[in-house]
């Protein structure tokens, strides 16, 4: 789902309307192949072209180049184990190495056989037997579908049209309609970085996120090790009441997914600050605070808004 957008999405609403809650369930269960061809067959799919789907697996860190490599050194490290390609119909013989197999893999048989269910009958049919085999080994140890979906399109035409059909799942009430599976599932994904990424905290100044680091090091050392200060020495990083606003707007705009908190000073400035940023309608991971209120700084002189110097009142 992640690699898929909204103009991907084609869903026949027409035909969905046409079909009554009984039939949904009657074909959800046993139909035919002459059955589904018509009207209950690609009601609901993703649709691109290769070329597309393959720059979108790149920029997520699944090249070809890089699957082909890293499948080719999986097969070879296969070699001697147990689980090598001696125990199956035709291994060595067919394929002498790891990049032999890889690249069986990616032709149309090799993609014929990326079910990873072998036929019945080894002895007829060996080399479907052995590349599904080879499919099921390389799912075990990658478990990132991404891998395998990469190194099945890395020899495809980028005009090649990838269809992947949901009809199934929307027939089995698995789905409705008007779900978007592809945007739950990047929030989905943006919960789970936001709850294991680390917790970004903004701060006006190197004073400040020095001291707040430390006083976590001393307080809660349990924890402290799951937020990361932004760095104002080694990136050189400006610093001031403005930078913070400027930084909370660019990583709710960006769609940062990370949890953000963003630590303004307790005087007109930072107050202020908060005011803008509180009119915004900023995501639900990013939250906006003070320093706290303390004694000894209630007769300590700020700058006010005006520029000049003052104590609070």
């Amino acid at each position: 789902m992640l690699l898929f957008a909204d103009e991907d999405l084609l869903v026949d609403r027409a035909k969905i309307d046409a079909i009554n809650p009984r039939e949904r369930n009657v074909e959800a269960g046993a139909r035919s192949e002459q059955e589904t061809a018509g009207m209950y067959r690609r009601l609901m799919l993703y649709s691109a072209p290769a070329g597309v789907l393959r720059t979108r697996l790149d920029l997520q860190g699944f090249s070809s180049e890089w699957v082909c490599e890293l499948s080719s050194a999986f097969f070879d490290e296969q070699e001697d184990s147990e689980d090598g390609r001696d125990d199956l119909p035709g291994g060595r013989r067919l394929y002498p190495d790891g990049a032999a197999i890889t690249a069986a893999l990616t032709t149309r048989r090799g993609q014929a056989a990326a079910s990873g269910v072998p036929p019945p009958d080894p002895r007829k049919q060996p080399d479907e037997y052995y590349l599904a085999s080879q499919w099921m080994r390389l799912r075990e140890a990658l478990d990132d579908p991404r891998f395998a979906f990469a190194l099945s399109l890395s020899r495809t035409r980028s005009s090649t049209v990838v269809t992947l059909d949901l009809t199934d799942l929307l027939l089995g009430e698995w789905l409705d309609a008007d779900e978007v599976p592809h945007r739950e599932a990047r929030s989905r994904m943006s919960a789970e970085v936001a709850a294991n990424g680390p917790v970004i905290v903004i701060t006006e100044g190197a004073s400040d996120a020095r001291w707040l680091q430390r006083s976590l090091e001393v307080a809660a050392p349990e924890v402290a090790h799951l937020f990361h200060f932004l760095d104002f020495n080694d990136f050189r990083a400006p610093g001031g009441t403005d930078r913070v606003v400027s930084l909370v707007k660019g990583m709710a705009a960006a769609g940062v997914m990370n949890r953000v908190v963003a630590v303004l000073d307790n005087d007109a400035a930072g107050q202020d600050a908060v005011r803008q940023l509180a009119a915004l309608n900023l995501p639900t991971q990013v939250a906006v605070v003070t320093l706290p209120d303390v004694p000894y700084a209630t007769a300590y002189p700020a700058l006010g808004p005006g520029g000049g110097w003052q104590r609070p009142t």
